[in-house]
């Protein structure tokens, strides 16, 4: 298929598939996922596909597998990021201490979520009104931030200070400790990277892994499209 500058082709399954249907409901497995998707705001056109896709795969247990054509250049958004979340184009973060934000990772659209059962930090499909998704970044005297959950409101913490790859990251009481400081570094198209104040590494999904329920640990940071495992929009929590 070709297509003109701009355009935009999205299919609900490869070509000779037949798209999923849902019993008792007028929208497909493909519409669902869509609409559920055009209602967040500040993901582009690409983020939005891209979550359809996996989502739709992943339900239809690998059945039914969106594709798209498209000649769109640069970014074009449904929902624009919310007012407040960002700065101007230079994408610097302005982040309100009282107000609740979500992580989304760029390399596979889905959001960080504490874990308070197991006390770890993990990536799962977003949900619409999950506070397990919510946290709040308080800036700290020493110019790095303390995050908080908003399940037990305690500051994300790199385990007992260690400073070795693949160290995995929960909750402890806030005491402003070096392994509970996060710089936020721009990373390109809205994105940043965490950098543990104690370690110099970065927040990382672990194997760089799209799938649910994986858990979040410190890495040696990576530039570019080789650390989009490491890269999260931050984006206002929009549940109650």
């Amino acid at each position: 298929m070709q297509g003109a500058r701009g355009s935009f082709v999205a299919f609900a399954t490869a070509a000779g598939k037949v798209a999923n249907e849902i019993a008792g409901d007028s929208n497909g497995l493909f519409t669902k996922h869509l609409v559920a998707a055009l209602g967040q705001p500040g993901l582009s056109l690409d983020e939005v596909f891209n979550k359809v896709r996996a989502e739709v795969e992943r339900e239809s247990g690998g059945e039914q597998l969106p594709y798209v054509y498209s000649g769109v250049v640069g970014d074009f958004y449904f929902r624009p990021p919310a007012s407040g979340s960002y700065l101007g184009a230079s994408g610097k973060l302005s982040l309100e201490p009282n107000v609740y934000y979500r992580l989304v990772a760029k390399h596979s659209g889905k959001c960080l979520y504490f874990d308070s059962g197991r006390g770890i930090l993990l990536q799962d499909v977003c949900g619409q009104d999950l506070s397990s998704e919510a946290f709040r970044f308080v800036l700290r005297p020493d110019g790095f931030y303390s995050v908080l959950t908003k399940e037990l409101n305690q500051c994300l913490d790199v385990a007992f200070g260690i400073e070795e790859n693949d160290t995995w990251i929960g909750a402890y009481f806030c005491n402003n400790t070096p392994n509970q400081g996060f710089q936020l570094k721009p990373a390109g198209e809205g994105y940043h990277t965490l950098v543990a104040k104690h370690s110099g590494k970065c927040v990382s999904i672990i194997n760089a892994s799209h799938l649910e329920h994986m858990s979040a640990v410190q890495w040696e940071c990576l530039p570019g499209t080789a650390g989009a495992y490491q890269q999260f929009r931050i984006e206002p929590w929009l549940g109650k």
